[in-house]
C-alpha cells in the first residue's frame, strides 16, 4: 500500500485533496467532490494488489454536517457527526475529543495495570512503562489546549507514580514525599516520570501551532495555517500568557506579527526550552527546600545532589540484554528506595540496636551504606565494581592485574625511605593492640557482616580500604534540629579524620601501598588504578556534598592521590576511581573512562561513545547490585527485635537442600 500512497500523493496534491496516511489507516482532506474522487482513485489503484476497503470502518466528517452526509451516502459508508481519529488526533466537536482523550487515558492506566500483573521483572515493567506506556498520551498537548486535556494527563501520570511505587513493595502511605522527586528527569536525580505542568503543556501546544504555520505559509490550505486563520488572536493570547510568566525570551518576542520572524524562529522551540527551564526550576526548588543546618537536611541535599548526574541515572533505562545488566527485582527495588530516599525498613518497624552498637530505626536511611559490621559486604561490592573496570579495561586492549603492591616501583632511594618508615611503624604497632598495631591482616578473608559466611574469593588480600572505611559507620545518631547539641564524636570518627588527612611532606604513610588494578595498555606505560565507594550522606562528606555536586568524590580523590604518592618515583601513573553510593563518578574515574576509551579507539574500536556508554552501564547496575546487598544484609538486624536462635539469610540464595 505504501507505493500506492506515494503514487496517489502527487496526483492529490494537483488536484487539490491531501493524503495523510499511517500504515494501512488513510485519511483524505478535500471538497466534497475533490474527497470522493480522490477515494475512488485510491481504492482502484490499490485494487491490482489485492487491497480494498473495509467499508463499514471507512467514515465521512466535515464541520458542515450536511455536506458530510450527502458523501457518505454516495460512497456508502457512515457518516461521523461528532468527530473523526486521525494519526491518533481528535478532529471535531470539543465533546468528541474530550471522549477520545479519556477513552486513551483508561487504556493507559488499564494496560499499566495489565504490566504490573505480568510475571516481568521489575527492571522490564520499569522500562515498558517509562518508555513506552506513560508516553501515549503526550500527543495530545501538541494538538489541543491544555485546560481540555489536563486532569485526564494528571489520571495517567498519578498512575505511573503508583506503579513505581509497587515497584518499590511501598504501601499507601510511606514514601509519599518523594513523588517530587521521582517526576524529575533522571539527570536532575529523578527517576523520569512525567508530570506535566499547564506551561510545558501550553508550550508544545504553541509550538506544534508555529510549526504548522511554517510549514504550510507559502502554498498550503488555510486550515492549515493557525496563526493566521480565526484562531490566531487565541494563540497569540496564550503565548504572552506564557511569556509572561515565564520570562524566558527577550521582550520583543512577546509581540507576534504573522510575517515576522518570532513564529519561524522562536516558537517551533519552545517546548524544549520551556520543559527544562520547569524542570530545572523543580530541582532548584527541591534543593532549596533542605535545611542545611540541620544534618536530616544536608544528607537529603547531599544525596539529590549525588544523583543529579547522567552516570547515577543510566541504570534506570538499561536494557537487560546481558546479564552484568540485569537486576532481580529485589535489587531494583532497593535501588528505587536508596535513589529516592525511602527507607529499606517498613515504616512500623520497631528501633533495634544494630552489631555495631548503633540504634537503628525506620528513619535511618543509609545506616547500611557505613556499618562497621557490613565491612565484609562492602567488600563484595567493591570487588564487582573492582572486575568491571578490569572488564572494561580488557574490551579496551588494556591488560590488568588485582592488588599491585606499589613497592616494587620504587626507585631505591624511595625504597630507603620507605624502609625507614616501615620500621618505625613496626615499633608503633608493638607498643599498639594486638601484632598488627590495631590493623586489619590484609591478608586475611573478611568475614561477610559478621554472619559466618566469607566474603568469597575475590575478596582475599583485601584492606580495610575498600571505599567506605570501616570508620566511616562511626556516625552517630543526631535529630537533626539545630539547638539540639552537636552528636559526640567517637574515636572511629576522629580516626577516620587522622586517616583522610593528607600525609605531611616527606612522610610515607604506608611502607606497602597496596593498589586495586595494575593496567597495562598496549604502549607499555604503567597505571595504578585505586577503586572506592563513598557514601555522601556519611558525616565525613556530607557537609560538602550538600553544598557542591561531586564534592563526596572530590574530597576521596584527594585523600587517595596524598595516600600514594611516593618520592616522585615516575614509574607508574596513578588514578583514583571513586564512585558515589548513588552512582555519581569522580573526575577521576571519568577521566579514566576516557583514557581506556582512547586506548580503545587506537586499537581499532569504531564507537567510541558506545563504548563509554556500555562501560557506564556495567558500573551503574553492578553499584546497584552492591548497594542492594549492602541493604539486605542489614536488614538481618530486624531478627533482635524479637525471637532467639536467629538464623541468617544467604547472600546468595540456592535452590539445593
Amino acid at each position: 500500500l505504501q507505493d500506492t500512497q506515494q503514487e496517489q500523493q502527487q496526483l492529490f496534491d494537483q488536484n487539490g485533496a491531501g493524503l495523510v496516511a499511517f500504515h494501512d489507516d488513510c485519511t483524505i482532506r478535500g471538497s466534497p467532490a475533490t474527497a470522493m474522487r480522490a477515494f475512488r482513485t485510491l481504492v482502484a489503484a490499490a485494487a491490482p494488489s489485492g487491497l480494498h476497503p473495509q467499508l463499514p470502518k471507512c467514515v465521512a466528517y466535515s464541520a458542515d454536517s450536511a455536506a458530510a452526509a450527502a458523501v457518505a451516502e454516495e460512497l456508502g459508508i457512515a457518516h461521523a457527526e461528532a468527530g473523526v481519529v486521525v494519526t491518533g488526533t481528535p478532529i471535531g466537536t470539543p465533546q468528541f475529543q474530550s471522549a477520545h482523550v479519556q477513552q486513551t487515558a483508561d487504556k493507559v492506566c488499564m494496560l499499566i495495570d495489565t504490566l504490573m500483573s505480568l510475571p516481568l521483572p521489575a527492571q522490564d515493567q520499569f522500562l515498558v512503562f517509562t518508555m513506552s506506556l506513560q508516553r501515549r498520551m503526550m500527543h495530545f498537548a501538541r494538538v489541543l489546549e491544555w485546560e481540555h486535556i489536563s486532569e485526564h494527563m494528571k489520571r495517567t501520570e498519578a498512575a505511573a507514580v503508583a506503579a513505581v511505587r509497587r515497584l518499590m513493595r511501598l504501601h499507601p502511605g510511606p514514601g509519599e514525599g518523594a513523588a517530587d522527586q521521582m517526576v524529575l528527569p533522571s539527570r536532575l536525580g529523578g527517576l523520569g516520570l512525567l508530570r506535566t505542568a499547564p506551561e510545558v503543556g501550553t508550550a508544545a501546544y504553541i509550538a506544534a501551532a508555529a510549526l504548522c504555520e511554517v510549514t504550510f505559509r507559502e502554498d498550503g490550505p488555510p486550515c492549515f495555517r493557525p496563526f493566521s486563520g480565526p484562531s490566531g488572536t487565541r494563540l497569540s493570547q496564550l503565548w504572552q500568557q506564557l511569556h509572561d510568566s515565564l520570562r524566558l525570551w527577550p521582550e520583543p518576542d512577546r509581540a507576534l506579527d504573522p510575517t515576522g520572524g518570532t513564529i519561524a524562529i522562536v516558537l517551533p522551540t519552545i517546548q524544549p526550552t520551556v520543559t527544562h527551564a520547569i524542570a530545572q526550576r523543580r530541582y532548584d526548588a527541591l534543593l532549596a527546600a533542605n535545611d542545611l543546618t540541620t544534618a536530616v537536611g544536608e544528607r537529603a541535599a547531599a544525596r539529590l545532589r549525588s544523583c543529579a548526574c547522567r552516570e547515577s541515572a543510566i541504570w534506570l533505562d538499561t536494557l537487560p540484554v546481558a546479564p552484568s545488566l540485569q537486576l532481580s527485582n529485589v535489587d531494583f527495588a532497593f535501588s528505587l528506595r536508596h535513589r529516592c530516599g525511602i527507607s529499606p525498613m517498613h515504616v512500623n518497624a520497631r528501633g533495634v540496636t544494630c552489631k555495631c552498637g548503633q540504634f537503628i530505626l525506620p528513619d535511618d536511611l543509609d545506616h547500611a551504606m557505613t556499618c562497621k559490621s557490613l565491612s565484609g559486604i562492602r567488600t563484595v561490592r567493591h570487588n564487582i565494581l573492582q572486575e568491571r573496570w578490569r572488564g572494561a579495561g580488557s574490551r579496551a586492549s588494556v591488560s590488568s592485574t588485582k592488588v599491585p603492591n606499589t613497592r616494587c616501583f620504587l626507585t631505591q632511594h624511595a625504597q630507603e625511605l620507605a624502609g625507614t618508615d616501615a620500621h618505625a611503624q613496626s615499633s608503633l604497632a608493638r607498643r599498639g593492640d594486638g601484632a598488627n598495631g590495631g590493623r586489619r591482616d590484609p591478608g586475611r578473608a573478611d568475614d561477610v557482616g559478621g554472619m559466618g559466611e566469607a566474603a568469597g574469593p575475590d575478596a582475599v588480600g583485601r584492606d580495610t580500604d575498600v571505599g567506605n572505611d570501616a570508620t566511616e559507620g562511626a556516625e552517630h545518631r543526631d535529630s537533626g534540629q539545630e539547638g539540639q547539641g552537636q552528636p559526640q564524636r567517637g574515636a572511629d570518627a576522629q580516626a577516620e579524620e587522622l586517616d583522610d588527612a593528607e600525609p605531611a611532606s616527606g612522610v610515607v604513610p604506608e611502607a606497602d601501598k597496596i593498589g586495586d588494578i595494575l593496567c597495562v595498555p598496549p604502549s607499555g606505560e604503567l597505571r595504578i588504578a585505586d577503586v572506592s565507594v563513598i557514601d555522601p550522606v556519611a558525616q565525613t562528606y556530607r557537609r560538602a556534598a550538600a553544598r557542591g555536586d561531586g564534592a563526596a568524590a572530590a574530597v576521596r580523590d584527594k585523600h587517595k592521590a596524598a595516600a600514594y604518592r611516593r618520592y616522585n618515583p615516575h614509574a607508574y601513573d596513578f588514578v583514583a576511581l571513586s564512585h558515589e553510593t548513588f552512582g555519581r563518578l569522580s573526575k577521576g574515574a571519568l577521566s579514566h573512562l576516557k583514557y581506556l576509551a582512547d586506548i580503545a579507539v587506537e586499537c581499532g574500536i569504531q564507537d567510541r561513545a558506545q563504548y563509554i556508554t556500555n562501560v557506564k552501564r556495567e558500573l551503574s547496575v553492578g553499584l546497584c547490585r552492591g548497594n542492594a546487598l549492602l541493604f539486605r544484609m542489614g536488614l538481618q538486624i530486624m531478627t533482635g527485635v524479637s525471637g532467639k536462635a536467629a538464623v541468617a539469610g544467604r547472600i546468595r540464595p540456592v535452590a539445593e537442600l
